[in-house]
């Protein structure tokens, strides 16, 4: 697998680490007695300073494209390292979510044999470095790579900076559940330019998921879209998503206005599996809602 050396992810961590002192400090806020409602928080709010308290959290390790850092991660991950879970429902204080995307083999990092970086096996047979369902899988099974050593790293580095976190945080990355977020605003195949665009796309996102878990990832895995967006990108229904992933095991549901929106949007999962958390804003922050089933911890 063709990975990005950890000394390079360790650099650029380093670097926003150093201005993470503000961040750090909100972190030591007392939480608020456990609550069904928590945040997500990436790149977007790296300008704004983190809730003062949180029972649980979800942390985007990209900086909007998977082949990007979150540049306030670590500080994120050490505000966020906070948060005591649910216990019920069911619910680690953190959880971790990359961006997907297909975009295809006009970018720079597309796998091929002539760069030495279409070596994976996948499903589909191998990588000849045109868009087709296996180098789709091979591009995204090294995006998530890449990001798993992010969040490794930048777990690594929140730790060393902040004694107490030494037990929590270095397996933060193996152990905390993933989510895939899957949406519309990202680049994905389409109908203009592939008849097989929504194979390509089932393959990245199948890509994701193996990615993960050939990096080192033993929590649970699940996808952040809603209906309308999963079958665009997807061209599936929830019935039939089960049969393309069948190890994806959770639904972390957008599209809400409100938290009464969201309580409501338990009710519709998209790939097939379990609704376990919804989305809504309110505020500068995006919020989210525990489902009463929720993840295992």
């Amino acid at each position: 697998m063709h990975l990005v050396p950890r000394a390079l992810l360790l650099a650029a961590l380093l670097i926003v680490a150093a201005n993470a002192d503000a961040a750090v400090a909100d972190a030591a806020a007392p939480l608020a007695a456990p609550s069904s409602v928590g945040y997500d928080l990436s790149y977007p709010q790296c300008e704004s300073r983190p809730p003062p308290t949180v029972s649980f959290a979800i942390v985007g390790v990209n900086g909007g494209l998977a082949n990007d850092p979150n540049p306030c991660l670590v500080q994120q991950l050490t505000w966020a390292s906070q948060a005591p879970g649910l216990r019920r429902p069911a619910l680690p204080g953190v959880s971790l979510y990359v961006n997907a995307a297909d975009p295809g083999d006009s970018v720079a990092d597309w796998p091929s044999p002539a760069t030495g970086t279409a070596g994976d096996a996948t499903p589909y047979g191998a990588c000849n470095g045109s868009w087709s369902r296996a180098c789709a899988f091979s591009y995204t099974m090294q995006r998530a790579a890449y990001s798993y050593g992010l969040a490794a790293s930048a777990a690594s580095l929140a730790a060393a900076t902040s004694p107490s976190l030494t037990a929590t945080l270095p397996l933060l990355a193996a152990k905390a559940p993933w989510w895939i977020d899957v949406e519309i605003g990202a680049s994905w195949a389409a109908r203009s330019s592939s008849r097989q665009w929504a194979q390509l796309n089932i393959a990245a996102l199948r890509g994701y998921v193996a990615g993960l878990r050939v990096a080192g990832a033993r929590g649970t895995i699940g996808m952040y879209s809603n209906a309308y967006q999963w079958r665009t990108i997807t061209g599936l229904g929830a019935r039939a998503s089960r049969a393309y992933f069948p190890r994806v095991e959770h639904d972390w549901v957008t599209g809400s206005r409100t938290l009464a929106q969201a309580r409501r949007a338990c009710a519709r999962p998209f790939s097939g599996s379990t609704a376990t958390i919804t989305q809504f804003i309110e505020g500068a922050f995006d919020r989210d809602y525990a489902c009463p089933a929720a993840l295992p911890k």
